[in-house]
């Protein structure tokens, strides 16, 4: 097998999940750590290293990073292949200068690897999570001005489930639910709403 093919059934073998947690700015990422458990036997069964360099271009005023995959085999079964990726200094708040540049290594190692090995995010990004909370915000507004379409029992019903629904979040529920009774009111006492 060339490099590129070992680089190919690594990518398809390897697994990892998403177990990082960043709660300030509400995301999960994949922890260098599970990245290198993962990914430090697969490169041992395929007779591959890795190799890392981030050094810094004064005139990019850029960190330049390097990621260089490479076969242990000799012969067909040899060979490279180089990543590079140009990264400005991670600033951290509050962090000092060594850890910045500390960051900056992590961050840039971790991205290049999972580009090179297709570490897949199969869940949704910042970006993506606020879209999708914009459309679980769309569902309740269209719940809420479509009750005038659903029966007593069905609002009776939609009522005690708001209440056990983990989808919406506890600060919203109580205006839902408020509506959710008027409309129940108004059909119980069809007179007393007019």
């Amino acid at each position: 097998m060339n490099i590129h093919e070992k680089i190919v059934e690594i990518s398809n073998e390897l697994r990892i999940a998403k177990d990082g947690n960043n709660e300030f700015k509400g995301f999960r990422y994949f922890k260098p750590d599970d990245i290198a458990q993962a990914i430090n036997p697969l490169l041992k069964k395929h007779n591959i290293i890795i190799l890392f360099d981030l050094p810094f271009n004064k005139i990019k005023e850029m960190y330049e990073g390097k990621l260089t995959i490479k076969s242990t085999e000799t012969g067909e079964n040899s060979g490279e292949v180089i990543y590079q990726f140009d990264i400005p200094l991670t600033s951290v708040a509050a962090a000092s200068p060594a850890q910045n540049a500390g960051a900056t290594l992590t961050y840039c190692k971790r991205y290049m690897i999972m580009s090179a090995f297709n570490i897949a995010d199969n869940q949704a990004d910042p970006d993506a999570e606020q879209q999708k909370e914009k459309g679980r915000q769309e569902i309740r507004k269209e719940k809420v001005q479509g009750l005038a379409g659903m029966t007593l029992t069905e609002l009776e019903e939609y009522k005690v489930n708001l209440k056990k629904s983990t989808r919406i979040k506890e600060e919203d529920k109580p205006k839902i639910i408020a509506k959710v009774e008027a409309r129940i009111k108004e059909l119980k006492n069809p007179k007393s709403a007019k």
